[in-house]
């Protein structure tokens, strides 16, 4: 209002025109209406920019509590894995066993569930990525326990050292390669497993087929864990992808698929 007015004034005066005095309050109402359409503007784009950043300190709240609840859930699925494929499976067997042979597989699945639970609880320390080539000795390493169906590894994986997995995937699908020789050898009926493994176009793929009795996935109950989570699951959660093909009298066939990248 004061800036209109000494506007006017000068438009007046004749340094600023001599301008009548009509023509004068019309340049000065002209100015005040400019200038409150300015201030207008300016407070208009300052309550934008303020809701704006509301909008985005509330997005990335809810972002942070998104990720937050999902990796607590990953934690909760691996742990309730690890205890369904091993602490369990140690149990049972010790349970089951008569025999010397029996007593000693039950003494090794115990010792491997403990192995996976330290290395659950070391998860919060840097690991380097799994080279492809030590893959096949992993899968060899877990097909030698003796509560396991016979299994023969057929594995075109490179030798190289130039392809390689996170270490948490590779923890995930060895893991995942164990609940389906457990899930076969316990339920399956057949006389042997076989893993095959190799890789194309960028994507790693691990077969554990079987030639038992079959099943109808659709039919399994939800309150069975051992697909769901000890599979399937478990490796959604390491980035991964895993489906399980199954009907009466065919067999079965786990299979999984990551991602692998060079070093």
């Amino acid at each position: 209002m004061v800036t209109s007015v000494l506007f006017i004034v000068v438009r007046h005066s004749p340094s600023g025109g001599a301008a009548a005095v009509v023509v004068a309050v019309e340049d000065g109402v002209y100015v005040a209406v400019i200038g409150v359409a300015i201030a207008a503007a300016i407070q208009a784009v300052r309550v934008g920019a303020q809701r704006t950043d509301a909008a985005e300190a509330q997005a990335i709240a809810a972002y942070r509590e998104s990720a937050g609840a999902r990796a607590h859930l990953i934690e909760r699925h691996r742990l309730g894995a690890i205890l369904h494929d091993s602490v369990m499976t140690a149990l049972v067997s010790a349970a089951r066993a008569s025999t010397p042979e029996q007593r000693r597989g039950a003494a090794e699945a115990a010792r491997e569930g403990m192995r996976q639970l330290e290395e659950y609880a070391a998860t919060g320390l840097a690991r380097d990525d799994v080279p492809l080539a030590e893959l096949p000795a992993r899968l060899r390493a877990v097909a030698k326990n003796p509560a396991l169906l016979p299994v023969d590894i057929v594995s075109t994986l490179p030798a190289d050292g130039e392809l390689s997995l996170p270490a948490p995937a590779a923890d995930a699908l060895v893991e995942a390669v164990y609940a389906a020789l457990d899930n076969a050898s316990r339920h399956s009926g057949a006389s042997r497993v076989q893993i095959a493994a190799a890789v194309a176009d960028g994507i790693l793929r691990v077969q554990v087929a079987d030639d038992g009795r079959g099943f109808d996935p659709s039919a399994v109950p939800q309150s069975r864990l051992g697909i769901r989570l000890s599979i399937v699951q478990r490796a959604t959660d390491a980035g991964g992808r895993a489906a399980v093909e199954s009907a009466p009298g065919l067999g079965t066939r786990v299979l999984l698929e990551w991602a692998v990248h060079s070093p």
